[in-house]
């Protein structure tokens, strides 16, 4: 589905992403976990067209995309969702939704009623759970139900490939178990591909079909979370960080 070949990028003399070769099968959840400074966040830049790489490739369901801009390939349906939300504290949740499914068009289209659109923001706010807080405003919900809201924007684009990066920092146990469950279930109705970058190992072992390890810009492993657990290399590398 989502496919990295090869990918390489630098920095000046910085090698943020060394020969990279990463691929993403339809409906799967991967987790890439790494230290600090491994790479992670540059390979997501790259995947999602933010940066273009160095060397290698990017490719989806065989087209490659590196290279085209980031609005080019979020419609051929990479989307991303942020670590820091970017909802509008000051609207209504579905005032939020209606703003993301508005998309590239004009205020005063925002304005007029689409019956469509206003169906779509419904749908997806009752996928998220958030159907019965429709009419209260982003800034006065919780840190899960704030990132519900943000998934709920995401998907308001229809993605083939949903990019994550650590959909679950500052939660609870239980708000964490709680998204794991949604985006799981999303995930399957959806038929959605995930790439999602993740500190944390319950997460991880919740949601994750298989782990990317990154380390120095390189791939140091893939397997299930009780292989990455397991290996001696990757406890090295984390310095008990977690694992």
């Amino acid at each position: 589905m989502l496919e990295a070949s090869g990918v390489v990028k630098r920095f000046g003399g910085l090698v943020a992403v060394d020969g990279v070769d990463f691929r993403v099968e339809r409906g799967e959840i991967r987790c890439v976990i790494g230290p600090n400074g491994a790479g992670k966040t540059t390979l997501f830049n790259v995947l999602t067209g933010d940066l273009k790489p160095t060397a290698g490739r990017v490719l989806l369901e065989g087209q490659r995309i590196d290279g085209l801009p980031v609005h080019t390939i979020a419609r051929l349906g990479v989307a991303r969702k942020f670590q820091v939300p970017a909802v509008f504290q000051e609207l209504t949740v579905l005032e939020n939704l209606r703003v993301a499914a508005n998309g590239g068009r004009s205020v005063l289209s925002l304005l007029r009623r689409d019956r469509r659109r206003e169906d779509m923001a419904r749908g997806i706010a009752e996928e998220v759970g958030l159907q019965d807080l429709l009419g209260v405003q982003a800034g006065h919900l919780g840190h899960g139900e704030i990132q519900r809201l943000e998934i709920a924007m995401v998907l308001v684009s229809e993605p083939r490939v949903l990019l994550l990066d650590e959909p679950t920092a500052g939660m609870t146990y239980d708000e964490t178990r709680s998204i794991a469950v949604l985006l799981r279930d999303l995930a399957t109705r959806r038929h959605l591909t995930m790439v999602i970058v993740e500190h944390d190992i319950d997460f991880i072992k919740m949601i994750g079909d298989r782990i990317t390890v990154l380390h120095k810009g390189k791939v140091l492993m893939e397997g299930h979370h009780s292989e990455v657990e397991r290996s001696d290399e990757v406890r090295r590398v984390y310095l008990g960080e977690g694992l």
